[in-house]
């Protein structure tokens, strides 16, 4: 740990002609099952059942809102008006600090911000929940979800009287790069105690120490800084900068366990280059500022803006853009890259495969184009918005029999997109346009079922494709366990084959399991309608792990609670996000 605090104390020290690493170049293959694969001879019954509906009457699920990840620009939506238990600030805070951030699921992210941004404009009206809003405030600012704090303030001019949240307001318009509205907005906060929490009046003279010190006036940023540090905040790199430009020389700075956005604005101070090394000792915060700073080279700024996509802190618009941002003599070429699932590739070569894509017109090409750009973005949080940027672009390709070889990356990135009805177009165009089980592309049936694709597939349905698959060995036993868990907490009939299968495989034990009783917990939460501590729980009992490697005690439980508490929809997406990473390797020779 030293040793590498004394790499990032060189890094800090570099100046603006610092060179970066080559991208590593990976080895990659093409090994996705073609179109006219089958499962073996054995998984498919020739069944007469018709997968493909004409329009459905099913159970409709609540109308609550639209699926979260709807939209090419990812706006989350507030959760208003639903029943909660209208959590005392150190119930809050007792919940909240059980949480490990940044949540590796990005369904539980967007539920995680929706519901606090939602209890937020509930409670406006109560002076008594300024407490509670604090501890919101201050999670919504730790996991960078400023886009947020930025379109509540635009659609409830309410919000902006309060004083707490005019503090977070300025702090979202410094990572938004909007400097001088967020000096103008923090001035304008009052700094005696008694007109704000403890924390909040913290965060407004730190604010005010930045502003105080873009304009020079370092006697001011002085004052303001001491007063911040009186109330509890760390003022270590600050402190070192406004030393530095007061004085005019050079102080060294030293190593935080942490670099924070108000790091970054002081650091900028000095036309300070960040380097991509600091992205993961940095907060979320601090990467966003470096994504919406223009003074910022594109391939840094491209390195932030995939840095923060997998923290769930930039929307598939903001990652295209900033791909597209990188100039293309300064992408990497991947003609000579070839692609497996070691997902080892450079943001470069996303990069001008994104370029590519947008000047490719003969489908066969962008559809290999695609399937490389699919298989490039696989690593942890960068899938599911890379998957959205992608779907854009496949909803555009026409049925053509030269997009088939490529059409099980391209229904995968659909189906994790939320396009059930372009995903079901693929599947259909891949079984020849038969309403039959007739290649490897059908298995995506089970995942448009358990979503719940509304008139996409017949219900029911996909679980006789699963029932298939299993049955013809081509499901290993973890899969199988976890798949008939998000079944059964579904309420879906399993067919009684795949339970013998299941009762004769070993049950997995894997995944992370919470403290005693925290599940039962969750439960009586849930069942009491209690929806923002059914989601703060439902993200404490998942834990630090990727949904797919989700204890199967902890899957079934967090997906009851969720429908229970009238989110249904969101249940349904989670249940396909445990199981797509293991689905997409079935057939896969």
């Amino acid at each position: 740990m030293a040793h590498f605090k004394s790499i990032i104390f060189v890094i800090l020290v570099l100046a603006l002609g610092t060179s970066y690493p080559h991208p590593v170049q990976a080895q990659y293959n093409n090994d996705y099952p073609r179109s006219s694969d089958r499962f073996g001879q054995n998984s498919v019954r020739g069944l007469d059942t018709q997968p493909f509906s004409e329009p459905v009457i099913r159970k409709s699920l609540p109308p609550l809102q639209e699926n979260l990840e709807n939209g090419s620009n990812g706006a989350i939506p507030s959760f208003q008006g639903l029943g909660r238990s209208g959590l005392s600030a150190s119930e809050f805070e007792s919940l909240q600090r059980k949480l490990t951030l940044p949540v590796k699921s990005k369904i539980l992210s967007d539920l995680l911000t929706g519901v606090i941004s939602g209890a937020i404009q509930d409670s406006l009206q109560s002076s008594q929940a300024d407490e509670t809003n604090l501890e919101r405030l201050e999670l919504l600012l730790r996991t960078g979800q400023f886009r947020k704090l930025l379109s509540m303030a635009n659609s409830n001019d309410t919000l902006m009287r309060s004083l707490l949240f005019r503090t977070y307001f300025a702090w979202a318009l410094l990572a938004a790069g909007q400097h001088e509205k967020s000096c103008e907005t923090a001035y304008n906060i009052p700094v005696q105690p008694n007109a704000l929490p403890r924390k909040a009046l913290s965060q407004t003279l730190l604010l005010n120490a930045y502003c105080a010190a873009r304009n020079r006036d370092y006697r001011s940023a002085q004052l303001s800084l001491d007063l911040a540090r009186d109330q509890g905040s760390q003022i270590g790199i600050p402190q070192t900068i406004l030393d530095r430009l007061a004085s005019g020389t050079k102080k060294r700075l030293g190593v935080p366990k942490q670099f924070r956005l108000i790091d970054y604005a002081f650091l900028r101070l000095t036309n300070w280059p960040p380097h991509p090394a600091l992205f993961e000792l940095a907060d979320t915060g601090f990467i966003v500022a470096v994504v919406n700073d223009p003074d910022i080279s594109a391939i840094i700024r491209l390195g932030a803006a995939e840095a923060a996509a997998k923290r769930h802190a930039m929307t598939p618009r903001e990652l295209e853009e900033a791909y597209l941002r990188v100039g293309v003599s300064s992408i990497q070429k991947p003609d000579s890259v070839k692609f497996d699932r070691s997902n080892n590739v450079s943001g470069r070569v996303r990069a001008g495969l994104l370029h590519r894509i947008k000047n490719t017109n003969e489908p066969g090409q962008k559809a290999q184009l695609l399937a490389q750009f699919i298989s490039s973005s696989r690593s942890p949080g960068l899938f599911p918005v890379a998957a959205r940027i992608a779907a854009k672009e496949i909803e555009r390709l026409p049925q053509s029999p030269a997009i088939l070889r490529y059409s099980d990356p391209l229904i995968e990135a659909l189906v994790t997109a939320g396009k059930y009805e372009r995903a079901a177009q693929l599947i259909r165009f891949s079984n020849g346009g038969r309403n039959t089980f007739q290649s490897a592309a059908s298995r995506w049936l089970v995942m448009l079922d358990i979503a719940q694709a509304n008139n996409v597939v017949a219900s029911g349905s996909g679980i006789r494709v699963a029932e298939d698959i299993a049955l013809g060995g081509q499901m290993n036993p973890d899969l199988l366990h976890k798949l008939i868990t998000v079944l059964d907490a579904l309420e879906y009939h399993v067919p009684i084959p795949l339970w013998n299968l299941a009762n004769e495989k070993p049950q997995p034990s894997r995944g992370f399991l919470p403290e005693t009783g925290h599940l039962s917990r969750l439960t009586a939460a849930a069942k009491q309608n209690q929806t923002e501590r059914t989601i703060l729980m439902t993200i404490s009992a998942i834990g630090p792990d990727d949904i797919s490697r989700a204890h199967i005690l902890v899957l079934s439980d967090t997906i009851r609670a969720l429908k229970a508490v009238g989110l249904e929809r969101q249940a349904r997406q989670l249940a396909v996000a445990a199981l797509v990473q293991d689905w997409q390797k079935i057939g896969i020779r």
